[in-house]
């Protein structure tokens, strides 16, 4: 089954989306089976490395000009507001910011996941157990992230710079920093 990137209309063969009408597929080359007819004249030069002498044509008339060169003028009126060196602005710590964030202990209760599922084009509702068409339009339903997904996440560390939790050996998806993967011993 072929999905296309853009509307994200399911259809079972075409290069062609049949809803928007995305190009999906480059067409297939055509094979080139073409033969050499000897009755027909060739018109390819013996010596390809030969070398044509071109010279000016002297009926043309040439209109080319040097470069323009605009001097650089002051604006008397121009209000300039730029300082010629920033101050040093004071830096003071937060003695209430919490930098050490702890992750809480799972109580085992989960959401539960839904049993009707509910199109995001025409607001049909439909069980999940029907698939992930919607019979209303025929369009893709919200997938819901399962259990197994979340398992991919092995270890999650603070970041050293900001505290938000990330993954190590990625950088922080809040401040940009580095977080280093555990030494292990």
């Amino acid at each position: 089954m072929i999905v296309c990137p853009l509307c994200e209309h399911q259809q079972v063969q075409g290069n062609v989306c049949d809803g928007c009408g995305k190009e999906l597929a480059p067409p297939a080359p055509i094979p080139d089976s073409s033969a050499v007819m000897p009755e027909l004249e060739s018109t390819s030069i013996a010596s390809a490395g030969a070398v044509a002498p071109a010279e000016p044509m002297v009926e043309l008339a040439n209109h080319r000009v040097d470069a323009v060169v605009v001097p650089a003028e002051k604006m008397p009126d121009l209000e300039l507001t730029g300082f010629a060196s920033a101050p040093a602005a004071a830096a003071e710590a937060i003695p209430e910011l919490e930098l050490e964030r702890t992750l809480f202990a799972d109580d085992g209760v989960r959401t539960p996941a839904p049993k009707v599922l509910v199109c995001r084009y025409c607001g049909a509702q439909q069980p999940v157990e029907k698939g992930v068409l919607c019979d209303g339009c025929g369009n893709r339903l919200p997938v819901y992230a399962n259990a197994a997904r979340k398992a991919e996440v092995e270890l999650t560390l603070n970041c050293p710079s900001c505290g938000v939790i990330g993954q190590p050996g990625r950088r922080c998806r809040s401040c940009g920093a580095f977080v280093k993967s555990p030494e292990v011993s």
